[in-house]
């Protein structure tokens, strides 16, 4: 198993009903491919984990590549996992892209509520802490 990290620019900024459609598609598309991870989304930026075995690993991140949806895909890390770091596969906006009750459920709150180390056993590697470091920018954007 691996993971993979990239950072892309939305080509537009995308509406609510955007989101909450593309959203829906990745999650069924990654459903089917044994892909679990985590996109976040704020201000036309977009960050991802994505997680699983290599082969489907590197098959999301070709079609990802390729999506018309965003450009400047840069692949941040990609390293050996030993157990999966999320158990589905989800999305996070904050709450100014989108109020919460126009998104469909399972959205993930990792971008609305307070993180910690702990929430995640007490230690995280590289792409999970480059996550968060988008969290912690983006609430330095705030104040």
């Amino acid at each position: 198993m691996i993971y993979l990290v990239y950072a892309s620019t939305a080509t537009h900024s995308l509406n609510a009903s955007e989101i909450a459609a593309l959203f829906q598609k990745c999650r069924d598309n990654n459903r089917r491919n044994g892909i679990t991870g985590l996109l976040l989304y704020s201000n036309g930026q977009f960050i991802q984990l994505v997680e699983g075995h290599e082969a489907d690993v590197m098959r999301c991140y070709e079609k990802i590549c390729h999506d018309p949806r965003h450009t400047d895909v840069l692949k941040l890390v990609q390293k050996p996992l030993c157990g999966r770091v999320f158990k589905d596969w989800s999305m996070a906006i904050p709450d100014s892209e989108a109020p919460t009750h126009n998104l469909p459920e399972g959205f993930s709150p990792f971008l609305r509520e307070p993180i910690s180390v702990a929430d995640y056993g007490g230690s995280i590697h590289e792409g999970l802490f480059l996550l968060l470091s988008f969290k912690k920018q983006m609430e330095w954007g705030r104040s």
